[in-house]
């Protein structure tokens, strides 16, 4: 599809990525290579064009078509590459299987190639915007998006080349029953000996965000980008729902959550046990321990930080093991491991179940309203 190829031209050598069956260059990383690379050693010229390469390919494999044609199709909108990233990542160490260290340079060399397109393309020329616009504040917006979202996979590009063969397990909802009952809170009246969390507080609020992920499929960053305000009253004034959506406030966590797509913004309609269990967090431990941010979900440390990635995955692999150790005759001890996206496509499975079993709908029917209620794309 598409190669690598070391050319001299003027007595200067160069790599430079063709397309294997016509031989010619792609263009926007030959305006990389002429602008940007051309007086960089071989050496780094090379592992920058692997890496915008091995986009390329993933991104030949997942949209059919190439990188510059949706690009320029998009009219220069760097918006596109946003939701593509999991998958990419996932891409590198799957099927190219490359180290740790690979694939933190890839990541490191992508994100020069996209602030360099960002660069060029944020302009009055290229964009159908007013020309009074400061491009200089577009192109801080696009560079400040794209180092939180760099950050974020290099920080996770470890934990991906470790996990990508693990299969995916499957729980049912007698498993997924007995998974809630061990993080259930403990009462006055009645002490739960599973729970591995002792603190009343840290039970409600773990039980919470377990109970969040396996019954509503949220992703890890949207759960991390609630706030306070997050819970709202529906417009038929028959509930409430959860606004899922991107917080404007600062936020100082170094891997900072993303919303994935446009459409993993949404209202999702919350159970009156659920509305009554945030209710109970919110004014009984969140609003009582004051924090300079609005972020639902917050750490037991003395400054309340706000939850981080990492703190969650923490309270997923000790549950996990907790599992394990309480229902072993039940699972295949080599290959159960808990994840927060395990959790989603737990929610998934049930849901669609529920959606043609329960509400009779046509299957094309249950995975389109799937799709919405889960925040997908209609083609990931």
């Amino acid at each position: 599809m598409y190669i690598n190829k070391k050319i001299k031209v003027q007595n200067e050598t160069g790599h430079y990525l063709i397309r294997k069956d016509t031989q010619l260059p792609l263009m926007f990383p030959l305006l990389y290579k002429v602008f940007r690379l051309r007086n960089k050693s071989v050496s780094t010229q090379k592992v920058t064009i692997l890496a915008i390469l091995n986009w390329y390919n993933y991104w030949a494999f997942k949209k059919h078509e190439c990188f510059d044609t949706s690009f320029f199709n998009s009219k220069y909108d760097l918006e596109i590459i946003y939701p593509e990233f999991d998958g990419f990542l996932l891409f590198l160490s799957k099927s190219c299987k490359k180290s740790v260290k690979s694939t933190s340079m890839y990541l490191s060399c992508l994100k020069g190639f996209f602030e360099y397109l960002a660069l060029r393309y944020t302009s009055a020329k290229y964009e159908s915007c007013n020309k009074e616009v400061n491009h200089n504040v577009q192109f801080l917006r696009i560079h400040n998006r794209l180092n939180t979202l760099f950050q974020y996979n290099e920080t996770n590009a470890l934990s991906l080349n470790k996990s990508w063969n693990v299969p995916l397990i499957q729980i049912d909802k007698d498993l997924l029953d007995k998974i809630l009952n061990i993080v259930k809170p403990s009462s006055k009246l009645t002490v739960n000996p599973m729970n591995p969390w002792k603190t009343p507080h840290i039970q409600l609020r773990n039980y919470i965000i377990i109970s969040l992920l396996a019954n509503y499929g949220l992703r890890i960053g949207e759960l991390l980008s609630l706030t306070i305000h997050s819970i709202k009253p529906n417009l038929s004034g028959n509930g409430y729902s959860l606004i899922v959506t991107e917080s404007n406030e600062e936020d100082s966590r170094f891997s900072k959550p993303l919303i994935k797509t446009t459409d993993s913004h949404r209202n999702i309609f919350l159970s009156p046990f659920h509305y009554e269990l945030l209710s109970v967090y919110l004014n009984v431990v969140r609003l009582q321990s004051p924090t300079h941010h609005s972020f639902l979900f917050i750490s037991s440390g003395s400054k309340r930080h706000a939850l981080s990635y990492e703190q969650v995955k923490k309270i997923v692999s000790k549950l996990s093991n907790v599992t394990k150790e309480f229902y072993p005759e039940l699972l295949d001890m080599k290959t159960f491991k808990l994840t927060a996206h395990t959790f989603r496509h737990v929610w998934a499975t049930h849901y669609l179940e529920y959606l043609v079993e329960t509400e009779r709908q046509d299957l094309e029917v249950a995975k389109d309203n799937l799709r919405s209620m889960g925040g997908v794309e209609y083609d990931e």
